[in-house]
């Protein structure tokens, strides 16, 4: 129904919206040093603010859940896609990992 969809979608707004926000934010974008670090360390460095960002959605999409449920959720829904030959499908990222383990 056009109900369900317009809910998935802002839902999915929701979810973009957090995690471009995190990474516009001081802590990730002016910190880093993109151009002078290499690609692990940057990875090493945004792991936890990722986490917190993605606990807070997860707080947002499933309300009245521990602190440590919430930070579970967001530790399994976190990707890092280590081989720079592949990407992870948008479909995959945006549906599955936080719709689905978000259950």
């Amino acid at each position: 129904s056009a109900r369900i969809i317009a809910r998935k979608s802002a839902r999915r707004t929701m979810i973009v919206d957090g995690i471009m926000e995190l990474l516009k934010s001081d802590v990730i974008y002016k910190t880093i040093d993109y151009r002078n670090r290499k690609e692990g360390w940057i990875k090493q460095y945004m792991h936890q603010p990722f986490i917190a960002k993605l606990t807070q959605i997860h707080g947002q999409l499933t309300p009245g859940q521990s602190e440590a449920t919430l930070h579970k959720k967001a530790r399994k829904s976190l990707i890092w896609e280590g081989d720079v030959n592949t990407t992870v499908n948008h479909f995959l990222f945006l549906a599955w990992t936080i719709h689905e383990r978000s259950g």
